[in-house]
């Protein structure tokens, strides 16, 4: 799911929301391993290197920007030592899902950048790109100003890695 604004007040509205912290985002990810717990709330602090782009854990209050979600196991194949996890975001960190769940020892599957270097995933297999998708958005509509709310299906890809 993508949000686009189609008006600068639009932009303006959901912007704002995002801000706040009012918008609702959900997603799906394929993590490597299953969580002890069958859900959590995950804390901490996340830090961008400026030259790399990439993100880590850090205990630099000065540094580091509060990254906060939520998981729930849906799934767990224990044989194949995997979970299918919903991640509800409290806020709104670059690659915060990728981050934290690593943090956590569960990397996303298939994450070229946070994933398990041990554990690569062949190019041929399911699910053939990054394992994390955007699944449940809800929001203020900025002209109607009535809730929206928008889901999209986790794809096959991610769900043929449950059967059999």
């Amino acid at each position: 799911l993508l949000l686009f604004a189609r008006s600068w007040e639009a932009f303006r509205s959901l912007k704002q929301q995002f801000f706040e912290h009012t918008i609702t985002r959900r997603y799906d990810a394929i993590v490597h391993g299953v969580p002890k717990k069958a859900e959590a709330r995950l804390e901490m602090l996340l830090a961008e290197d400026p030259e790399t782009g990439v993100v880590r854990p850090t205990k630099d209050m000065k540094k580091g920007k509060l990254a906060i979600l939520d998981y729930v196991v849906v799934a767990a194949d224990r044989k194949r030592d995997i979970a299918h996890l919903r991640c509800t975001l409290f806020t709104g960190r670059k690659h915060q899902i990728r981050v934290q769940m690593s943090a956590a020892g569960h990397p996303v599957l298939a994450d070229p950048l946070y994933g398990s270097p041990g554990k690569p995933p062949a190019p041929s297999e399911p699910p053939g790109r990054l394992a994390l998708h955007a699944s449940y958005l809800r929001f203020v509509h900025p002209t109607s100003r009535r809730e929206a709310t928008f889901e999209s299906q986790m794809p096959g890809s991610f769900a043929h890695l449950f059967r059999g």
